[in-house]
C-alpha cells in the first residue's frame, strides 16, 4: 500500500525490457533464415520455425520442471503457511534466475555478427545468386 507509483515505474521499465525480449528473437530468426538461403540456396523457414518452436517448448518444460523441483527441495507444502526457505526459493525463481538468464542472453547478443548493413549485403547476394551471378558471403567474404 502506498507504493503504487514505484510499482507503476517498475512495471513500465520491465515492459520496455520485455518488449525487446519478444522482438529481437524474431528479427534474429529472419536474419538466420536469409543467411541460410544465401549459403544453401533454399528457403527453409518451416524447418527453422518448427525447430525453434520445439526448442522453446523444451526449454519451458525444463524450466518448469527445475522450478518445481527446487520448490520441493526447499520444503514447499501445498495449502499451508510456507517456511522462509520456500519464500526465498520463490524470490530466486521469480527475480534472480530470469535476470541471470537475460544477462547471459544480452552478453551473447553483443557478439551477434549481423547488422543492417550486413543484412542488406546478404539480401543483395541472394538476388545475385538467383540471377546466376557470382556472389559473396558477407560474413566470411570467401565465396
Amino acid at each position: 500500500p502506498g507504493d503504487e507509483a514505484i510499482y507503476g515505474i517498475l512495471v513500465f521499465l520491465s515492459g520496455i525490457g520485455f518488449g525487446a525480449t519478444l522482438a529481437i528473437p524474431s528479427a534474429i530468426q529472419a536474419d538466420v533464415i536469409d543467411y541460410d538461403e544465401l549459403i544453401s540456396g533454399e528457403r527453409r523457414e518451416g524447418l527453422y520455425i518448427g525447430f525453434w518452436s520445439i526448442a522453446k517448448k523444451l526449454a519451458a518444460a525444463v524450466g518448469v520442471g527445475a522450478g518445481l523441483a527446487l520448490l520441493g527441495v526447499s520444503g514447499y507444502v501445498p495449502n499451508t503457511s510456507q517456511p522462509e526457505s520456500v519464500v526465498l526459493s520463490l524470490r530466486l525463481l521469480y527475480a534472480l534466475v530470469p535476470c541471470l538468464c537475460n544477462s547471459i542472453g544480452f552478453i551473447i547478443a553483443l557478439s551477434y555478427p549481423l547488422d543492417g548493413n550486413i543484412h542488406r549485403k546478404i539480401r543483395e547476394s541472394i538476388e545475385q545468386r538467383s540471377r546466376g551471378e557470382s556472389f559473396q558471403d558477407p560474413l566470411s567474404e570467401t565465396k
